[in-house]
């Protein structure tokens, strides 16, 4: 249960931080709703979601040497995060 709240905590955080889906793009609405649905009723002893949220987090560097360069991380939580760490891919 400590893990599923924990996941939640970082994407509402994450979805503070970046409020734009051109910047924060969650892939899976439908593992983020099942994962909160399972913190806020996890009194009624329901089994944990099957899926994790998935986001792209899509960032550009303004510099002079970078002259507009775009990342996108894309990152995936594990069923035992934060206990492991997630799939993180840098494009």
């Amino acid at each position: 249960m400590e893990w599923a709240e924990s996941q939640l905590a970082e994407v509402e955080l994450l979805t503070s931080m970046f409020p734009g889906q051109d910047e924060l793009e969650l892939t899976d609405q439908l593992a983020l709703a099942d994962l909160r649905s399972y913190v806020e009723n996890s009194s009624s002893g329901a089994k944990p979601p099957p899926s994790r949220p998935r986001f792209f987090i899509k960032q550009r560097l303004d510099s002079s040497v970078m002259n507009g360069t775009e990342f996108i991380l894309s990152c995936a939580y594990p069923s035992e995060y934060p206990s492991v760490l997630p799939e993180i891919t840098v494009r």
